[in-house]
């Protein structure tokens, strides 16, 4: 799907991700119909301000550093900052739980601390933070592996790094 629709990439993004997050959830203690819509509001929302498709498939800050490419389509800064002007962007329209705004401007933290814009680490995370960061991994990995790859394969490879803080409950 994301291949098909590379002009549409945030747009296809934003959705699985949110959609994928409400599934994470449901297998979980933290699922309710309010958990799910604050979900979908950060996954439609995540990646609001981001002007070019190819920043928003990239998987790291390193990615986007390394990237000469990417760095000519916005600033390294812009990129930086993108989680937090998308969270300001929610506080705006109303009727929008804060939490909302929370997982938007956290969705690139990372459980050991080396994510960004404020290297958190999982035990500064809130749980559905977790599951927003845990899903967004998850569709990246879908976007870069084969057709045919499983979640047994996703936590396989990833296991070590979200077996911490609330990522381990998930």
């Amino acid at each position: 799907e994301f291949k098909k629709n590379a002009g549409n990439y945030i747009v296809s993004h934003s959705m699985l991700v949110a959609e994928v997050a409400c599934a994470f959830a449901a297998r979980n203690e933290y699922y309710s119909d309010l958990t799910c819509q604050k979900l979908i509001y950060a996954g439609l929302f995540h990646d609001v301000t981001l002007k070019c498709h190819a920043l928003a498939k990239a998987k790291s800050l390193e990615e986007v550093k390394n990237n000469k490419e990417l760095l000519l389509l916005e600033s390294l800064d812009d990129y930086i900052a993108h989680p937090v002007r998308a969270a300001m962007i929610l506080q705006e329209v109303g009727n929008i739980p804060p939490d909302v705004g929370v997982i938007v401007s956290q969705h690139h933290e990372k459980p050991d601390g080396t994510g960004f814009p404020d290297g958190l680490d999982a035990k500064q995370l809130a749980p559905l933070t977790c599951i927003f960061i845990l899903a967004h991994e998850f569709v990246h990995y879908l976007q870069e592996t084969p057709v045919g790859s499983s979640m047994a394969d996703f936590l396989s490879k990833t296991a070590g790094a979200y077996s911490v803080g609330p990522f381990k409950k998930l």
